[in-house]
């Protein structure tokens, strides 16, 4: 990335962690302006357009950050989160699923755990439970995180006891 633009997406990532939007987004236009084909304004802007709750225009941006670059895991990551936000769990378990994909390729677990953890909270929001159990294998027992809530690797394994005995039986 080029000084510019990383000066550019700084400021954009200073003035959203000060809940100043607006301008972090005014900062994220300039840099996708001036450098529209590089993916890394389109992701700050995304991650701008979360922070303030517009997952919409999120996902509009990371698919552009995608399309630039579509072996970023990151971008992947992101935008299953933003959908996952906007009850879309179908994007947002393809998307898990592509990021534990790419993780595998690429040799990079940074995003395994996380991924399989989001990954089965999609599932499970799916109905498709026993699949989301064989995701939540693949996380450690401590996990927990935000999903438009806490929630722990036991809250999401109690969700799926309690699917099971929902469902019909065979």
């Amino acid at each position: 990335m080029n000084v510019d633009l990383d000066s550019l997406l700084q400021k954009a990532a200073e003035l959203a962690r000060g809940d100043r939007f607006a301008e972090a987004l005014d900062a994220c236009s300039a840099a996708i302006s001036k450098y529209p084909e590089q993916p890394e304004g389109y992701a700050k802007r995304a991650y701008v357009n979360a922070r303030e709750g517009d997952y919409e225009k999120a996902i509009a941006d990371i698919d552009t950050a995608i399309k630039l670059s579509p072996a970023e895991i990151e971008y992947w990551y992101a935008r299953g989160r933003y959908a996952t936000s906007l009850g879309d769990y179908s994007r947002a378990a393809s998307d898990f699923a592509r990021v534990l994909d790419l993780s595998e390729s690429h040799g990079n677990s940074y995003y395994v755990e996380p991924a399989h953890f989001f990954h089965a909270y999609a599932l499970i929001y799916l109905g498709r439970i026993e699949e989301a159990l064989q995701a939540l294998e693949n996380v450690n027992d401590s996990f927990e995180t935000w999903v438009n809530e806490r929630v722990s690797k036991s809250d999401l394994k109690t969700r799926c006891t309690r699917s099971n005995q929902l469902s019909p039986g065979p």
